[in-house]
């Protein structure tokens, strides 16, 4: 958070809005979001990359490949391996349902930070603070529920109003899930990483505000604090600065990256089944060198 440039008052901002509206913990957002900036699509350390059992854009996933954030192995598993195969068809179904596993990140984060000795910057008041924000949200979300109707009305509303932010969730991984997920080693320079690892969206100016400067996802992880009204003006800066030193600065349309999205989806979804059917082969010749 870089509202105010004070630590403290951006912090009680952050949770007013994600925790105390939204639910969500903004010590998590940020905890994830900056290892994300660090090692985009790194398999092994971005979060927001790590979606087993749903998705997996690379073949590294179908390994059992260890998080480094998450301190954790991402199973490779039978569920995995069926829910693979289909990713590309579930894409869009599952992305409507993305903010619940918002709410899962975020409390598996504020549970893990409840047993931590080492506390981040800020102590024990923000975590604290946050439990409280995201109890009242509850509460105050509760007694929406409370007054709405039968059981159905209410189930109805929970998914229509968790569905709608889904178009923000597509936004956001299209700028990320198309692009390499190569690790170049301790030797490539920070620009590059970020260059190589994310695209723009394309979009005229009058439809902008529909990204919410989202849409300039290159210029934000070279330069993260910089304001979104800033970030137009600096990307034809960037631009002038990968072509001056031959690197490449990716850009696509909306339906485009889409569609690129979707290809990634379906090619690791065509290895997942080969790695299911190599396995079936193996366990049948093992049972039938037994007999």
């Amino acid at each position: 958070m870089g509202v105010t440039h004070d630590w403290a008052l951006d912090r009680l901002i952050g949770i007013f809005v994600a925790d105390f509206c939204g639910g969500l913990s903004i010590g998590w957002w940020v905890d994830n979001h900056n290892i994300h900036h660090l090692v985009p699509n790194h398999p092994t350390h971005d979060p927001d990359i790590q979606h087993l059992p749903f998705f997996a854009i690379s073949k590294s996933f179908l390994n059992n490949l260890y998080s480094s954030y998450y301190r954790r192995i991402m199973l490779f598993d039978a569920f995995a391996t069926f829910v693979l195969r289909f990713q590309h068809q579930l894409y869009y179904i599952i992305m409507s349902f993305a903010r619940f596993n918002l709410y899962a990140n975020s409390y598996g984060f504020l549970y893990k930070r409840a047993f931590d000795g080492k506390r981040a910057r800020g102590g024990k008041w923000t975590f604290y603070l946050e439990v409280i924000a995201i109890a009242m949200f509850w509460m105050w979300y509760g007694a929406l529920l409370a007054h709405i109707g039968d059981w159905k009305r209410i189930l109805g509303f929970v998914l229509i109003s968790h569905m709608v932010p889904s178009p923000l969730h597509v936004q956001i991984v299209l700028s990320h899930f198309a692009r390499s997920t190569q690790d170049l080693g301790p030797s490539e320079s920070f620009v590059h990483r970020q260059l190589r690892t994310t695209t723009d969206v394309i979009c005229p100016d009058s439809l902008a505000f529909l990204h919410g400067g989202l849409h300039l996802q290159v210029t934000h992880h070279l330069f993260p604090r910089l304001p979104r009204h800033n970030l137009r003006k600096a990307s034809l800066l960037v631009k002038e600065y990968a072509t001056e030193r031959g690197l490449q600065y990716h850009e696509f349309g909306f339906i485009k990256g889409n569609g690129e999205v979707l290809g990634v989806l379906r090619d690791v979804a065509e290895q997942a089944r080969i790695v299911q059917m190599v396995a079936r082969e193996e366990i049948r010749e093992a049972l039938d060198s037994v007999h």
